[in-house]
């Protein structure tokens, strides 16, 4: 066995990209930006008023001006006025344009209108360019407002249409198959024997691959070493990415590390100094396919998948690397064997802002309801048997909606 950071790295080692396309704007959430979103003009695009009031010349309020002609209206949307007089103003609503010639925008509630006039109010404070929003104060034009290489957010989404991109260039996700296996394993619509259960893994990987745009299709194989040679070979051929559930361990019907032998894949990782998943399995073969064949236990299941699949994942698509997450122990743990713990967990922050991973009891690596509850699995490190309160720990925060 290896540890979990060798097996990081191998896995790591072996991202690879699967070009770019092009998709909608409203089907860019999730995926990864191929390449920067840049501004097409100044943005803002003129001077804009942040308040409605009146636009001024500074110059006139310091010389003692403290009434004003009104000499037009300015709405949002409006062409700017051209010409505006000395010693008068333009009526100005929230985001119109600031004429040229004015600088500086006062608040109604500082003015009194008297028929075709604005007076300031007793000791009013105005400020040069105050209630202005200046043009290209943001980013100028040619500028990156949204950097390639990072998952495209619900924030992104109107800044690309800002600019008039109605298409987006994204990385192209790889074809992705799961392939569950076991014979006490039935389907959804199966009403179970008492020694049987309804096949899930699948739903799971499902559903967080899905947050990053990748639809996944699935198979399942029964424990029958020709039927999943078959199998395995049929989606080797197919699919970029092969998952497997089940049939990874060293039990009599555990067929798969024998069977991806003889079909050519070769084996990169197969045992980590881990709990839960210690028999995870990752290969290779010369056509470019990735293997990944976790544990059938639910939460190892779940737990390797954030821990090497999704890394894996994001690096290959060109995604930024992740800061690593850091909490504090919630209370103490004790865990003897040389292997990392990883534990489900609940995180809440205290008083003093601290984010606090509280492990969840559970009954081991079948008790797949108790994920509904967790937030992230907390790894602690090999070499210790006693975990205190209020320890540093590391954290894999888990995939709930849309990634970010």
């Amino acid at each position: 066995m290896i540890s979990v950071d060798e097996a990081i790295s191998i896995v790591l080692g072996q991202a690879r990209g699967y070009g770019t396309e092009t998709v909608a704007l409203d089907r860019a959430c999730g995926r990864v930006l191929a390449e920067p979103l840049l501004a097409d003009r100044d943005l803002p695009p003129y001077d804009r008023a942040t308040m409605d009031g009146v636009a001024i010349r500074y110059a006139d309020f310091t010389g003692g001006l403290r009434q004003f002609r009104v000499v037009g209206v300015q709405a949002a949307g409006d062409e700017p006025l051209r010409d505006v007089p000395l010693g008068s103003c333009v009526q100005i609503m929230t985001g119109a344009a600031v004429p040229d010639m004015l600088d500086t925008v006062v608040p109604i509630e500082d003015l009194t209108l008297v028929e075709d006039r604005v007076v300031f109010t007793t000791d009013v404070d105005v400020a040069l360019g105050q209630y202005i929003h200046r043009r290209g104060v943001d980013v100028q034009e040619g500028g990156v407002l949204v950097a390639a290489g990072r998952i495209i957010t619900p924030a992104d989404v109107p800044i690309a249409a800002t600019v008039g991109r109605a298409q987006l260039k994204v990385s192209k996700v790889p074809r992705v198959v799961v392939a569950t296996t076991g014979d006490e394993l039935v389907g959804l619509e199966t009403s179970p024997a008492p020694y049987q259960i309804r096949r899930s893994n699948n739903y799971g990987v499902q559903a967080t691959l899905a947050g990053y745009g990748v639809h996944t299709d699935t198979i399942h194989l029964t424990d029958d070493r020709q039927v999943l040679q078959t199998g395995l070979g049929d989606c080797l051929k197919k699919y970029d990415v092969v998952i497997i559930s089940g049939g990874v361990s060293k039990g009599e019907f555990d067929y798969i590390p024998q069977v991806l032998d003889d079909l050519a894949v070769t084996m990169r990782v197969h045992g980590v100094k881990q709990k839960p998943g210690k028999p995870f399995w990752f290969g290779t073969n010369a056509d470019g396919a990735v293997v990944f064949a976790l544990p059938g236990n639910p939460v190892s299941t779940y737990l390797c998948l954030h821990a090497y699949i999704l890394p894996w994942l994001r690096a290959s698509l060109g995604d930024s690397p992740s800061l690593d997450m850091y909490g504090v122990l919630g209370r103490d743990v004790e865990f003897a064997p040389e292997l990392d713990y990883f534990l489900q967990a609940s995180l809440v922050t205290d008083e003093s802002g601290r984010l606090i991973a509280m492990p969840l009891d559970n009954n081991g690596s079948g008790d797949f309801v108790n994920l509904s509850r967790a937030d992230g699995f907390i790894r602690l490190p090999a070499g210790r048997a006693v975990f205190r309160r209020g320890d540093l720990c590391k954290i894999i925060p888990l995939v709930k909606g849309l990634v970010v």
